[in-house]
């Protein structure tokens, strides 16, 4: 297992799951969650507050339907079902109607609105003792923050590496929907999740 204070150079161990060989540069991947201030607003704010969030939300789905349909042509059906289902949880009425709520009732801007009544939710879901079901937790979590990045005004983190386009070996802790779209589009090689190497055959 790799520690906290291992040294760039050294030597990653890993075992694989599957069959094959890959060759290539070496990326060392982290996943950069947007920053949440718990925001209130006025109440003359809550209107354009709550258009923002609406906004926000179409936005993301948006992203999310071109991603499936980019992953479901040059990868597979399969892998772009995910971002289908990641659709329909930013399109959940009880996700918007919470969210609205907090904004108008507490005034809290659409950012921190949503962000609690997501954690809220990925909580729940963790908490129901079913495998399938906490692991939803996690796309919860990954979807919101597509949408508050969209209200933060920030532009999307390109996933790419440096503009460069030979594929390369990912490595990371651990990997989002979000995540994983980009770097699966840009022909990455391999995916090393929690230092367990997981090989793709990708086109290329």
């Amino acid at each position: 297992m790799l520690s906290e204070n291992s040294s760039p150079i050294s030597p990653l161990h890993v075992m694989a799951i599957s069959p094959g060989i890959a060759i290539g540069p070496v990326l060392l991947y982290k996943t950069v969650s947007p920053a949440i201030e718990m925001t209130k607003i006025s109440p003359g704010q809550v209107e354009v507050e709550q258009q923002r969030l609406q906004r926000a939300l179409d936005a993301a789905i948006g992203e999310l339907r071109e991603l499936s349909e980019h992953v479901a042509q040059t990868v597979g059906r399969g892998e772009a079902d995910i971002f289908e289902a990641q659709q329909l949880m930013l399109q959940d009425p009880e996700l918007l109607t919470e969210t609205t709520e907090l904004i108008t009732q507490q005034h809290f801007s659409a950012a921190a609105a949503l962000h609690q009544v997501a954690e809220h939710q990925a909580q729940e879901l963790e908490s129901l003792g079913n495998e399938t079901l906490a692991a939803r937790a996690a796309d919860m979590r990954d979807v919101a923050a597509r949408a508050i990045r969209h209200l933060q005004a920030e532009k999307m983190a390109e996933k790419k590496s440096g503009g460069e386009s030979t594929s390369q070996l990912i490595v990371a802790r651990d990997l989002t929907p979000s995540d994983t779209a980009p770097l699966i589009l840009g022909q990455s090689l391999v995916f090393v999740l929690s230092l367990v190497v997981l090989p793709r055959m990708l086109p290329l």
